[in-house]
């Protein structure tokens, strides 16, 4: 086969499934070749959707549920980041916050006048319980 037979037998197995394609198909094909001509030719087309809802030859890439549904995803995927980002430093500053109380109670407790060991006397706990302001309100 040389390069001059070739595109004969193309156009002409084009031409012998002409026949078999529906109406739809025909015009969806049709309205895509006028685009294609012009905007080779510099004019403008209008164009509309199809029936079947594809969009002939218009700029709609944004608007494919093919690349809406991964974009949609992703931002989701990053919005999930972000929560847990910001829950791990909210748990990270509230232990440091406890371990910063727990070690000002321990300074408090060891450079107080009272022995420690007066907090751990039962009687000292009566007391506390008794002469606390919270039993004083009841």
């Amino acid at each position: 086969m040389n390069e001059q037979e070739l595109p004969r037998k193309v156009a002409q197995r084009l031409e012998e499934g002409l026949e078999t394609i529906p109406p739809a198909v025909s015009r969806r094909l049709r309205t895509a070749r006028e685009a294609a001509l012009a905007r080779i030719q510099g004019g403008e087309v209008l164009v509309g959707r199809s029936p079947g809802g594809a969009l002939a030859g218009a700029p709609g890439r944004f608007l494919d549920r093919r690349l809406l549904a991964p974009a949609l995803a992703l931002v989701l995927a990053l919005l999930g980041v972000l929560y847990w980002q910001q829950a791990q430093r909210v748990q990270h500053d509230y232990a440091d916050a406890r371990d910063a109380d727990i070690g000002d109670f321990d300074a408090d407790v060891l450079g107080d006048e009272l022995p420690v060991t007066a907090y751990l006397d039962q009687g000292f706990e009566v007391w506390l319980y008794h002469h606390s302001p919270a039993s004083e309100q009841q």
